[in-house]
């Protein structure tokens, strides 16, 4: 039970017990009055006793009832997230989240921002949260980072102190030092730079092997995980000696993704080189980049591979069909995420000791 709902029911066992004794102290007095009938009715009427009495037993029924039905009402727990339309791995998280609850009891509530990715529109849905912290036992908050997130960390720690109920934090880590994260909130997810060094490890043990003297890698990513594609960035820099990078930006659309490809490729077809590896910050836009090479000319994209992150089933169904240019995604297990999210919030619950930051081992699904 959280630290709130631990008062009110202080708070009603106190009014229980003071009702309790004041009703005897009435009833005692009424039965009194019956006896010695000349030494009280002269000063409270008998009448008045038993109606004060009355009042005080129906107060006290319904404190108890009130207690009771709060007892026994579902568990109630909130989840706010970034975005919605066409993001597979969120709706798989949510799924998860929904089904382990389930199981202990517990309903989800879910808060979407609108429109996706919105600052903005999610710090209203967290002021929606708060206006209803009554309701909660304990939530989760899949946060928008924007690069300069200085302010954004501000308001989760405003929120998360006026919430006042254990906060989990999910896929997005609000915090780069986990002694920044206020007392009731931890995280549960993969580290966007391991996300980024491990996709960039197995690219460039990919184009080692293809011994591609001067490889071209396309980068797309959006400014809610810019840490993946920086991270990733850095890695293969240091892992190649030459290798040209071009950024692009399709913030986890599929569509934008397909014409960010299609762009890019006419550059390249232009200047007679040819893209080697397309890295995807999510399967959502490593899915848009198949979509604009399989509609390609085949013998410029021929050699062109694409490696995404998430681990969607979409996407690990290409990777596993074959032949084709998805080779390889970095895997997030959602229902992993989901499980040790849910324990955290619970031991959080029961005041036990967390980490603040619990980060799950990515690791590589591809095809050889």
């Amino acid at each position: 039970m959280r630290v709130d709902r631990q008062r009110r029911s202080l708070w009603s066992a106190v009014a229980a017990s003071t009702l309790s004794s004041l009703c005897v102290i009435v009833i005692t007095g009424a039965v009194g009055s019956v006896l010695k009938p000349r030494l009280l009715t002269a000063r409270v009427p008998l009448w008045a006793l038993l109606a004060v009495a009355g009042v005080l037993l129906v107060a006290l029924c319904s404190v108890l009832l009130h207690q009771r039905s709060r007892s026994h009402r579902t568990k109630r727990v909130f989840l706010v997230i970034s975005a919605f339309d066409q993001k597979h791995y969120l709706a798989t998280l949510i799924r998860n989240l929904h089904s382990v609850l389930e199981q202990r009891g517990c309903a989800l509530e879910l808060r979407i921002p609108n429109p996706d990715y919105s600052a903005i529109s999610q710090l209203h849905c967290l002021r929606q949260v708060i206006d209803h912290r009554d309701d909660y036992v304990d939530g989760f908050v899949i946060p928008i980072i924007p690069p300069q997130a200085d302010r954004i960390q501000k308001d989760l720690v405003e929120f998360c102190e006026e919430v006042a109920v254990p906060v989990v934090f999910l896929d997005v880590e609000p915090f780069e030092n986990e002694f920044h994260y206020p007392a009731n909130a931890a995280f549960v997810g993969y580290s966007a730079a391991e996300i980024g060094e491990t996709a960039a490890g197995w690219v460039a043990e990919y184009l080692l092997r293809k011994q591609a003297p001067c490889p071209t890698v396309l980068v797309i990513g959006g400014w809610s995980q810019y840490r993946r594609q920086q991270r990733f960035k850095e890695e293969l820099t240091a892992k190649l000696s030459l290798v040209q990078m071009i950024d692009g930006t399709a913030d986890f659309d599929r569509v934008w993704a397909r014409d960010m490809t299609r762009t890019q490729l006419k550059y390249a077809r232009a200047d007679g080189r040819q893209l080697d590896v397309i890295f995807c910050t999510n399967d959502e836009m490593a899915l848009g980049t198949v979509d604009a090479l399989l509609s390609a000319d085949p013998a410029t994209v021929a050699g062109t591979i694409v490696v995404g992150v998430d681990g969607t089933p979409q996407a690990q169904a290409l990777i596993e069909a074959g032949p084709g240019p998805l080779r390889a995604t970095v895997r997030q297990d959602s229902q992993k995420v989901a499980e040790t999210g849910v324990d955290l919030l619970d031991r959080m619950v029961r005041r036990e000791p967390v980490p603040a930051r619990i980060l799950l081992p990515a690791d590589v699904s591809a095809r050889d």
